[in-house]
């Protein structure tokens, strides 16, 4: 959609968002892929702890608190990283001095469906998360059964 709507821009009004709207797709590429290897390394090294010693909870619950915690410092970022994006967004819209109405919407219309797709994403990476944790813990059960 953001792609679209940059495509009906002008081309003067053009190359004044598209490096962030391509900056800004490119982050949430980056947060995607990290947050992919860290539940890889969750997921391999919560199987070690469960191997070591199922019965005792504290170093899994530990593993699984470690977890939480890289995964947050991951996308706990990305309000951070939004925050700084609008800012930036309306610095580049105001040195526009767009007088046409049409355009500015369009402008509008893209910084709204950016940041929903932030919150979107953001969103979908929680889910996964917790997909990801009742899947471990399943897991740790059939060990114990």
């Amino acid at each position: 959609m953001v792609k679209k709507l940059l495509g009906q821009l002008s081309p003067q009004v053009q190359p004044g968002v598209a490096p962030l709207v391509q900056r800004w797709e490119a982050y949430m590429q980056k947060v995607g892929a990290r947050v992919e290897e860290v539940f890889a390394e969750g997921d391999q090294g919560l199987t070690e702890i469960f191997k070591m010693n199922p019965l005792d909870p504290g170093p899994i619950s530990g593993g699984f608190e470690a977890l939480r915690a890289r995964f947050h410092g991951v996308t706990d970022k990305i309000d951070g990283a939004v925050e700084k994006l609008e800012q930036e967004w309306d610095e580049a819209v105001e040195a526009l001095n767009l007088d046409d109405e049409r355009q500015q919407r369009i402008l509008r219309a893209m910084w709204n469906q950016m940041r929903k797709r932030s919150d979107g994403f953001k969103d979908e990476l929680e889910k996964k998360h917790t997909v990801f944790a009742v899947r471990k813990n399943a897991e740790w059960a059939r060990m114990l059964y």
